[in-house]
């Protein structure tokens, strides 16, 4: 153009702007300024759009550059305009110029509602959103729809949860009412707070819900790890015919992997068999893990190989569910498959893979594969990826080279690292080198009864009867897992309970009876259990005896037909004296069991777990 006017100038900044070439849009305006062209009201604003857009790792120079056209616009008499006042505002929130965006916010005149909605989100995470509030209905303006979601979507975090709490107060006594936009808002906020009850409240109150609401309430169970309740959630859901979408149903098949409900698990995947679903690639994914989460390997494996669609997180899914089983070696031809297929493998692939590697007991390829993720492919490790490496070096007697690796990495170990060397020293029965492990976890986490329960095993292991009893009373002294330790095992579609040391099951007369039976027919069959029986202290002895977990084993045995896999789940770490009755019970019953205690999950079958002893 051989000639050009304000408005060429902000045509071309504002089509910058709308398809979110926003230093373009910056650049532009510099060389709008630099050619002596006087900017007007629409050229601010739209620089000062693209200036609140672009938050990327240059945003100290963007901020430089609102700073400037600030300037401008004082220069050239705009600074009471408010929607330019606005504008400023949501730039300086955007950048944390926290103070800037005040000084403007009180420089205007003529704020309206809009300026205090901005001025309040900006706010909201220094902990000053609730003042302006009141100061902004105390000036007689009155809060909008817009103010009020605004301020629950910006409180994401417990910290906020006070005043997300006192916005929704205002919320009830207000004229607005609790409509599904802003139901939406406050579910969100709750759930993101922590406070699923407070989610479920709202949720109750909302008499139009839609499938959006629902999932997210559903998905909310699961986020923290309520899945009982999401399954039960989602029947209800079923029975109002709403029906469900992509989402809904990889929520819900995440709360079937994690409680092991593979009866559900599998009625959800007949239902959308044939619905074109299974063959979305996130769908496909999330019934590839339930499968593998509830031990169905024959079935994870059949549907992995006709999953039309895979990405690297179906590989590395499967990869994962053949060496959380124990199947290192298949875990590893299926790595050598995605590599020639050329998937490229991440982060999470080479976690499995290097659980597998420890596993199998694969030491030295183990090394290569850490050092080939970080030298050949540029990925990081994290602090995941060293613990699955102490582990591999711990299962395998090397404690030395473990110990040297956590002094050489670039973070502090927590209390995985030491729970991890704890279990090899228990393996290995290192009483010095655990009890040092077990130090360093208390330090980490003085209430946490698992390290005290594997130094007990420790002990236990090494035949120190009487400090491994030592040990379990001073965690009861302390006031740890005194009626806490619970496991779960669910038996047609009921989910039973079982607490240490419990007998008000309804059914404990033949579940003792059960329990008796199977204990006299392991000190017939293996002198090891015999041991166990023949303990000094009385009391730790029958302590023993009723743990939760092998009260849910009894129970299963005694409800569910020969051959039925049971799967136990446990809220602590599981004992060593427990984890040698379990799988002594597998060989003598033929069942294959599956545990999943605090740590990881044990598949057992023919009296071999699939953690090697190691956990």
């Amino acid at each position: 153009m051989v000639e050009r006017s304000v408005i060429s100038w902000n045509a071309m900044i504002y089509a910058y702007v709308q398809h979110e070439q926003n230093h373009s849009a910056i650049q532009l305006f510099t060389d709008m300024v630099s050619q002596n062209e006087a900017p007007d009201r629409v050229t601010f604003l739209s620089v000062l759009s693209a200036c609140a857009q672009e938050t990327g790792p240059q945003s100290f120079r963007v901020l430089e550059k609102a700073m400037d056209v600030h300037s401008m616009v004082v220069h050239y008499g705009m600074e009471t305009d408010v929607v330019l006042g606005n504008t400023l505002i949501l730039v300086y929130g955007k950048h944390k110029a926290l103070q800037d965006a005040q000084g403007v916010f009180e420089s205007l005149s003529d704020r309206n509602v809009v300026s205090w909605n901005i001025i309040i989100v900006e706010k909201v995470q220094d902990r000053k959103a609730s003042e302006i509030l009141s100061q902004m209905l105390e000036e007689g303006v009155m809060p909008n729809r817009n103010t009020i979601t605004s301020i629950l979507t910006a409180c994401k975090h417990s910290s906020l949860l006070t005043f997300g709490k006192d916005t929704h107060a205002r919320i009830s006594v207000s004229m607005y009412g609790l409509d599904t936009v802003t139901g939406n808002r406050l579910i969100d906020m709750y759930l993101n707070c922590g406070s699923v009850s407070c989610a479920q409240e709202v949720f109750n109150c909302l008499l139009d819900r839609d499938i959006i609401i629902w999932t997210q309430m559903i998905g909310g169970y699961v986020n923290w790890r309520q899945n009982k309740l999401a399954l039960n959630l989602f029947d209800r859901m079923q029975q109002e015919s709403l029906g469900m979408d992509r989402v809904t149903l990889i929520c819900i098949l995440s709360a079937c992997a994690s409680c092991s409900a593979l009866a559900k698990g599998k009625s959800l995947h007949a239902c959308i068999s044939g619905s074109g679903l299974e063959h979305d690639v996130a769908v496909g994914n999330a019934l590839l893990n339930m499968y593998g989460k509830c031990g169905n390997m024959r079935e994870a494996h059949t549907f992995f190989s006709q999953m039309a669609v895979t990405d690297v997180v179906s590989w590395s899914s499967m990869i994962a569910n053949y060496a959380q089983h124990g199947h290192s070696k298949n875990a590893l031809q299926v790595f050598d498959e995605m590599q020639h297929q050329n998937v490229v493998p991440d982060q999470i692939t080479f976690l499995s893979v290097l659980s597998a590697f420890s596993h199998a007991g694969r030491v030295v390829e183990g090394c290569y594969w850490f050092r080939y993720m970080k030298q050949s492919l540029g990925i990081e490790p994290t602090l995941d990826h060293y613990n699955c490496m102490i582990n591999l070096l711990g299962r395998a007697g090397m404690l030395t080279e473990a110990e040297e690796m956590i002094r050489d990495m670039p973070f502090e170990a927590d209390i995985i690292t030491w729970m991890t060397l704890l279990g090899a020293s228990r393996f290995h029965v290192d009483v010095v080198r655990g009890e040092q492990y077990a130090r360093e976890a208390f330090r980490l986490n003085p209430l946490d009864p698992a390290p005290y329960v594997m130094l007990s095993n420790i002990y236990f292991s090494a035949g120190r009867e009487e400090q491994a009893v030592k040990v379990i009373t001073e965690m009861k002294e302390m006031g740890m897992g005194q009626g806490k330790f619970c496991s779960f095992i669910q038996i047609g579609g009921k989910v039973h309970k079982f607490y240490d040391n419990d007998f008000s099951h309804p059914q404990r007369e033949q579940i003792h009876s059960e329990l008796q039976l199977l204990t006299r027919r392991l000190v017939e069959a293996n002198d090891t259990y015999s041991k166990i029986l023949l303990l000094k202290n009385d009391e730790f002895r029958q302590n023993l005896l009723n743990h939760g977990e092998k009260w849910a084993l009894a129970f299963g045995i005694i409800s569910t037909p020969l051959g039925t896999t049971l799967v136990i789940s446990k809220d602590s770490e599981i004992c060593f004296d427990c984890h040698t009755f379990i799988k002594l019970v597998s060989q003598i019953t033929g069942r294959e069991i599956i545990l999943k205690d605090l740590r990881q999950s044990h598949y057992i079958h023919d009296g071999v777990c699939s953690c090697g002893d190691l956990w």
